[in-house]
Parts: C-alpha cells; structure tokens; sequence
C-alpha cells in the first residue's frame, strides 16, 4: 500500500445538483475527521456531515482493503459548484493529501491487486464507450473476460513446459515424442491465434464500422444519408455533384456505432464542368477511393429510375461491396427505370431501397452488422483486444511459430517460458513504470 493519500474532484467540471470528490490512502479517515463535524465512521456507512466553514455534504466511508483502490476510501457528495469544490480540495491538501494524478485511483486498484492490467485498461474503454455495443464489452473486460482468456493459454503452455522440463531432467530414460509435442503446440497456437482474431474483430466493433457511400452524380446518396439519420446532415440538389467533400455522420444501430461517409459522385474525366471546377473534383474522387479502399462496407448507390452504371475499377475487395438499388419509388413508373439485375454487379448483397420511402433502410443497416457478426465466437465474445495487446500477442505468435524450426530442447523451452511471460504482461505483470504510465495517463482525474 502507497503511503501518501490522494484527493481529486471525480465529477466533471461545470455547475450541477451533486459534486464528488474522492480520498484515497492511509490518512484519508483522518483528514475527513479534522475537516468535517464527524469523529467517528463506520465502513460502507453514508453520513449526513459538514464540512467545516465549506458546505453540508454527504460522507461514505469504504474501509481498507474492500475498496476500488484497495486503501481507505472517503468520498464527499457536495453542491457540484467549483467554488466549493476547489476549497474542499485545498482544505484537503492543506491537511495532507496530495493531488491525484490522471488515473491514479485506478493506477492504486492495479498496484493494490484489485484489478489486472487488462481491467484497468477496461475502465477507461467503459468511460468512454461511444455505443451500447462498446460500453457492454468494457464490462465484460471489466469483469475478468480477457483476464480468463490469457490464464487459460498461460496454463496450457506451462503445462506443455512441465511435460518439456521433464524430459530434459531425465533424458537418459524417457524418450521425447516430438511429434506429439508438436501437434500439441500446434493445436494451442491455432486457437490462440483464432481467438485474437476474435478479439481484434470486437475491437473493430467497438470502434464503430466504417461505410462509405459511393456512386454516380445524382443517385441519391446525400438523399439517403439523410434519411439513415431522419435528419438534413447532408446538402441534398437535384445539381449533378453537390457533394465534393466527404460528409461524415455516426449513428448507432442494434447497439453497434456505424460511421458513414457520404463521398463525392464518381465522375468521368469527360464530365467534369469545366477547367477551373475540374481540379476541384477530381481531388474530390481520389479521396473518395481513399474512404473506399479504408471502409469496412462500401455502400455502391446506383439508380433505379434511370440506367446510369459505375466505374468500379477502383472497388477491388466486392466482399465488402453492398449493391443498393435506390429510387425503387420510382422505378416502376419512370420510363427509363430498371431493376437491380441490370447492373450486372457482383456483389456480397443486393438491396432495392428509397431514400424517399424509406424501404429496407433498416435492412439495409442490418446487413453489415449481420455479416460483421455472422462468425458466433464474435457475437458470444466477453473480450476486446486492443493496441498494446495485439503488439504483444504478435510476439507470442512469432515465437510460437518459429518453435517448430528449432533442434534443441533447451532452446523450445526457453522460448515457450519466454511466450508465458509476454502473456502475463498483458495482464501487467512484471510490466515497465513507463507502460504504467502511458496507459493510465489517458485517464481523467478523479478516476
């Protein structure tokens, strides 16, 4: 346990009905009871108080070690006004607390034991969960879902290193089945590797999906970006190729955020307007097959009242390409309008919709996430991968993969503890101050 105590204000800044502010450590009990009218406290216990000269407020009172941060804990429900916020805190900090650092709380739940590295990590993804999606994933990390993971593959290679250790110790008279210790290996690095996949796919997900909507001049693509938000995002013109730049939208569907790029028309070279708009325009087309080589789902809009087919040579991946039909309102009574076949387009869907109507708008969305989700380890899973962690599990999987290159047994060995240890950093053991401290400094004060 740290021997200073900490004290932060955990509410954000701003004027409102409740205002916290948190103590942690070894003198916390004492420097409640010399700034308050209280003497005495009993844990988990919430007390009607005051601060002296500063505001009547509400005191709770968590005992060591059955805290977050593992410490005493006092925590201070006053008027959420920074005046009085601030002078709390000085009057804290005259009596011997020091100001907490971003994260710190956390970083003392990590170091105290009441959290692994991944958990701690989990608390900030809760924080700043941008959808149902996200925010029910960073509870389950929270809870111990990645945690469980990395002690399952961490008990399958020490136990694959007992077997090894064993016969190193007594090579004279049990023989190594090479073979079967390989299939072993094998079998282990297969499922660790499918599991992170598994993993990094939910990271996606939680990040959002990326989907570009791209097209003709004057299929309707503003028309239908409008009508996923139900609201005016984008400037809708009948005038070929209003939209230059890509308009950017983010919408939440079956708990999912879905990131959507509205994009320049694809024109040809023929068409553009004149010299001193063609420039403009054709720098807007490159970006759009930028959003498009980058985007998860590419919405390919064509339209249905008039026959008016794309360019696709720059839509390489089509197992990313949704065909949508649009102006299906229209379709049957224009002249010149055709159905979806005619495009002759392959690829992974296709979909009639109207962006006046509405039809199969919600379908439509459900296409990505269906397909984003089709794989049930994906659907089921309790985990998240992120950045540190891929670095780190790309490490394992080299050295797991190149074990099988290697003669001595001594060597395997090494490598295979070698691949323990990089597990059991993830979870923040043995880990760096400075890994330390760039994780937990993206954290806010007061957490």
């Amino acid at each position: 346990m740290l021997a200073d105590t900490i004290v932060a204000i955990s509410t954000p800044m701003g004027k409102g009905a409740i205002g916290l502010i948190r103590l942690s450590g070894l003198s916390a009990f004492k420097i409640c009871q010399e700034m308050s009218n209280l003497s005495s406290f009993k844990s988990h216990k919430v007390y009607h108080a005051y601060i002296i000269d500063i505001d009547e407020v509400l005191l709770t009172y968590f005992k060591a070690p059955h805290t977050y941060t593992g410490e005493d804990v006092i925590e201070i429900s006053c008027h959420n006004n920074m005046v009085v916020m601030q002078a709390i805190l000085s009057l804290s900090q005259k009596l011997g607390a020091r100001l907490a650092k971003p994260g710190e709380f956390t970083e003392r739940a990590f170091l105290n034991g009441k959290l692994d590295l991944t958990q701690a990590e989990a608390v900030l993804d809760v924080i700043h969960a941008e959808s149902t999606y996200s925010e029910q994933i960073a509870q389950k990390q929270l809870k111990g879902g990645l945690s469980k993971q990395i002690e399952y593959f961490r008990i399958k290679l020490l136990n694959l290193l007992k077997d090894l250790e064993v016969v190193l110790d007594h090579e004279d008279i049990i023989d190594f089945d090479r073979s079967a210790f390989f299939c072993k290996l094998k079998d282990i690095t297969l499922e660790l590797k499918r599991k992170i996949k598994t993993g990094e796919r939910v990271n996606r997900l939680c990040h959002g999906l990326d989907v570009a909507l791209v097209g003709r001049p004057n299929v309707g693509k503003s028309s239908l970006l409008n009508t996923i938000l139900d609201k005016e995002k984008s400037i809708v013109s009948k005038v070929s190729g209003t939209t230059r730049d890509a308009v950017e939208a983010v919408i939440e569907h079956q708990g999912i955020r879905i990131n959507l790029i509205d994009t320049a028309g694809l024109k040809h070279a023929t068409e553009f307007i004149d010299d001193q708009h063609a420039e403009i325009e054709r720098q807007g087309i490159i970006k759009t097959n930028e959003y498009i080589a980058q985007a998860d789902y590419v919405f390919l809009i064509v339209d249905l009242e008039r026959y008016d087919p794309p360019d696709l040579t720059n839509i390489k991946d089509r197992d990313r390409l949704i065909l949508v039909g649009n102006k299906d309102d229209l379709r049957l009574i224009s002249p010149s309008g055709v159905s979806l076949t005619k495009y002759q387009i392959a690829a992974k869907v296709e979909i009639s919709v109207s962006a006046k109507t509405g039809k199969n708008i919600e379908k439509l969305l459900d296409i990505c996430i269906d397909d984003f989700l089709r794989n049930s380890e994906v659907s089921e899973s309790k985990f998240v991968v992120n950045n540190r962690h891929q670095l780190i599990f790309n490490n394992i999987l080299l050295i797991l993969d190149n074990i099988v290159k290697e003669d001595d047994l001594v060597v395997i060995a090494m490598d295979i503890r070698q691949a323990v240890n990089l597990l059991a950093e993830i979870l923040g053991i043995d880990v760096t101050e400075a890994v330390l401290d760039l994780i937990f400094s993206d954290f806010c004060i007061g957490k």
